[in-house]
């Protein structure tokens, strides 16, 4: 869901990571189900893509943000 927000909001990796303070490594890493962040860094990610930490893990809303982006 990470990238895919990430991605709606036209934000690159390395973008992603100067709003939020949060490596480009650990970010790819996420994204890729590598790992999973911990609260405090999911609030960093959230607050940077203007959105709350449900909306990254909802698939619910986020699939309907992406239907009404279309």
């Amino acid at each position: 869901m990470l990238k895919d927000m990430r991605i709606r909001k036209k934000m690159t990796l390395e973008q992603l990571s100067k709003a939020s303070g949060v490596s480009r490594v650990s970010i790819n890493r996420y994204e890729l189900g590598e790992r999973s962040p911990n609260v405090y860094i999911a609030k960093k990610l959230a607050d940077a893509l203007g959105c709350t930490i449900e909306d990254l893990i909802d698939e619910k809303s986020t699939t309907k943000d992406a239907e009404e982006a279309v």
